[in-house]
């Protein structure tokens, strides 16, 4: 019964819109604006029958349109769950990078002076980068990111004026609040 529900789920989803994605080589479909894209994912991923990498390729291409939709928390969820399946990819950590990058904005310093987070946003997109560059990023987009972001990264001066830090130092552990929720290492401009 439970498994004819998850198949009607399916099928209603596909139904009711034109944008789903053909249910072919085993891919979830997902809906691009509607809100019943997740139903049945749950079921797609206990799936035991399915090649992990498929997993991993359809939670990336879902992980895409949600970044695309300007919901960076949950592509970076589902880039997560594609590591889960598939841990020497490294595009969908490439991916969770530019979500933080692109998602700093949803999120304000409620301390004096209000910013935005930044260079924290930074630090852990790159994190996410170099972890990509370890698993053998071959398109170089890891690497371009980085180099193209270090000239945004906080000088060390403003960074403890702005934010009162006096014992912030290169390389201390720092949490990232925000929907990030991320450990990270603090990093400073080189000049």
């Amino acid at each position: 019964m439970k498994n004819f529900i998850g198949f009607s789920m399916i099928l209603l989803c596909c139904s009711y819109t034109s944008n789903a994605q053909k249910i072919t080589k085993g891919y979830f479909p997902y809906v691009l604006q509607d809100s019943l894209r997740w139903a049945g994912y749950d079921h797609f991923l206990a799936d035991t029958t399915l090649n992990p990498m498929v997993k991993a390729d359809s939670c990336y291409s879902f992980a895409l349109h949600e970044y695309e939709l300007g919901q960076f928390e949950q592509a970076r969820n589902l880039c997560e769950l594609s590591i889960g399946f598939a841990s020497d990819w490294p595009e969908p950590h490439i991916l969770i990078g530019k979500s933080y990058v692109s998602g700093r904005k949803l999120c304000l310093n409620p301390e004096p002076p209000e910013k935005y987070l930044k260079g924290e946003a930074l630090w852990v997109a790159m994190d996410e980068w170099e972890k990509a560059l370890q698993i053998g990023d071959k398109s170089g987009m890891a690497e371009k990111l980085i180099e193209f972001y270090a000239q945004y990264l906080p000088d060390e001066a403003a960074f403890k004026l702005c934010y009162g830090e006096k014992t912030l130092t290169e390389k201390n552990d720092f949490f990232v609040n925000c929907w990030i929720q991320r450990h990270t290492k603090v990093r400073f401009r080189k000049e």
